[in-house]
């Protein structure tokens, strides 16, 4: 969670300086890993929090 949360804080970062500055390549590349790594993380924790069925 704490990663996800990180990662959420760098989006926003990113987001801003596309939005309010002058976006570069290497923004929009940053910007595209926070993406990927929110993705990545969010499926981890789904996949550790499945609930369990009992029969």
């Amino acid at each position: 969670m704490h990663d996800l949360i990180r990662s959420a804080v760098s989006l926003g970062m990113e987001r801003h300086s596309v939005l309010f500055g002058r976006p570069t390549a290497r923004t929009r590349a940053r910007e595209r890993e926070s993406l990927e790594q929110i993705t990545a993380d969010r499926r981890l924790i789904g996949a550790l929090t499945a609930p369990v069925v009992r029969g």
